[in-house]
């Protein structure tokens, strides 16, 4: 068996062992230009539009959810404060509230029973935070002819919460009457009895859609105690 010759290596040619240019850039067309300048323009637009979307959407969270919470705080600054004063006693201890009269209308069948309290005119206290929306209320109930409906206005009795199913009082909890903000218009001897109150007198509930409708609570719609004679104002 003959063996080959070793093979030498082959020289490499001159042009192969000249250093390789390095690739020029590719220039810019005018069109290609174009692309860029458009594409940098469309991204600074979408820039612009959600800065201003996430602007608007913080305005909206300010003024539909942070401003009315803080301005319904102040105003119970501005009610005042009330607390009770033991654990035991019905009794609540109130500081800055202060309560102005409210003149009732003479066609409310509460005000021959209002002025043997006062000694004169036919008024009740309440908050002035609270004043004019109970000026409201009873104007419109006076127009609309219902006064003799309202057979009670009381107004301020400052104790804690009553329970009006066992009579009793609620622990911690704080009636709006102390503060001045509720009223109870019709006395009822039994809450089961206000369908047969309302079928024979429907003025009744028209009273209490009034107050509803200038933003009282009826306390009928309390879940845990009901309370068909009373409505209350709060912020």
């Amino acid at each position: 068996m003959t063996s080959r010759p070793p093979t030498r290596p082959k020289s490499r040619s001159a042009s192969a062992t000249r250093r390789r240019k390095p690739k020029q850039p590719l220039r810019r067309t005018g069109k290609t230009k174009r692309r860029t300048r458009t594409k940098r323009t469309s991204n600074r637009r979408n820039l612009i539009i959600g800065s201003i979307s996430l602007a608007l959407v913080v305005a909206a969270l300010y003024v539909f959810t942070i401003q009315p919470e803080r301005e319904r705080q102040a105003a119970w600054k501005r009610i005042g404060r009330c607390v009770p004063v033991s654990a035991t006693s019905p009794a609540v201890e109130c500081t800055g509230v202060r309560l102005v009269s409210l003149r009732l209308p003479r066609s409310f069948a509460a005000c021959p029973r209002i002025r043997q309290k006062t000694g004169g005119a036919c008024a009740v206290p309440v908050n002035a935070e609270a004043l004019p929306h109970f000026t409201v209320a009873v104007a419109r109930i006076d127009q609309a002819g219902l006064g003799r409906y309202v057979t009670e206005f009381q107004t301020v009795n400052r104790r804690r919460c009553k329970n009006a199913r066992t009579g009793g009082y609620i622990a911690g909890c704080v009636s709006k009457h102390s503060y001045g903000i509720a009223a109870d218009i019709r006395p009822f001897d039994d809450n089961s009895r206000w369908k047969q109150v309302v079928a024979e007198e429907p003025g009744v509930q028209e009273v209490i859609d009034i107050f509803r409708d200038e933003g009282f609570r009826w306390g009928m719609t309390f879940a845990n105690n009901p309370d068909p004679q009373h409505v209350e104002w709060s912020p």
